[in-house]
């Protein structure tokens, strides 16, 4: 099995659900970061990281002292401000520093066009600590308008490049969360995650 493990599919269907029920408390130990959906009076508002052993869920109501926020949203459907400074003052700290293994929820997003950002994804998936996560692909419903745009096309691609030609990263469809259960449960047991 590869040290690190990525899912993979449509938004909603219970990827960092699934990451979250199968790690249990052992989540406690983890670096990285996780993606939070914050909502505010019934519609979704913006993404906040949090700390990876977070004891939060993947939904939120909006707080007004929220930290963390690199993603809002418009009153209108996909309206997206991106926050680069979060990523890299609040997020990329999170990437860095010692701990027995790593959340990634989620990757493949515009953070990839911050160089700094690249290249802490580009390494933590190539040392040693083991990583599960999320990878952000092509499908989604009105997630991935940013792949019309050329630059981000290239940036992302070769990102994917990255993760399709190592052999240390799997990546696993979560079209079926059985099969997602199943492959997170492997990749601790094979990685020792939680003894």
């Amino acid at each position: 099995m590869p040290r690190h493990l990525l899912l993979i599919g449509q938004p909603g269907c219970g990827k960092s659900s699934c990451i979250l029920k199968s790690l249990g408390p052992i989540r406690r130990k983890a670096g990285g970061y996780r993606t939070l959906r914050l909502w505010r009076e019934g519609r979704r508002a913006g993404f906040a990281h949090i700390p990876a052993n977070s004891a939060d869920g993947v939904d939120r109501p909006w707080r007004e002292e929220e930290e963390g926020v690199f993603l809002t949203l418009g009153p209108e459907y996909g309206k997206k401000t991106l926050h680069p400074e979060v990523l890299l003052q609040h997020t990329l700290p999170m990437l860095q520093g010692d701990a027995p293994f790593y959340i990634v929820d989620e990757c493949g997003g515009s953070e990839l066009t911050l160089p700094n950002f690249y290249d802490a994804l580009i390494h933590r998936l190539s040392s040693p600590a083991p990583v599960v996560g999320v990878w952000k692909g092509e499908g989604g419903f009105g997630s991935r308008k940013e792949l019309q745009d050329p630059h981000f096309r290239k940036v992302w691609a070769s990102f994917r490049d990255f993760l399709t030609g190592s052999p240390d990263i799997q990546l696993v469809e979560g079209s079926e969360p059985d099969k997602m259960e199943q492959a997170v449960k492997r990749w601790m047991q094979e990685n020792e995650v939680g003894r």
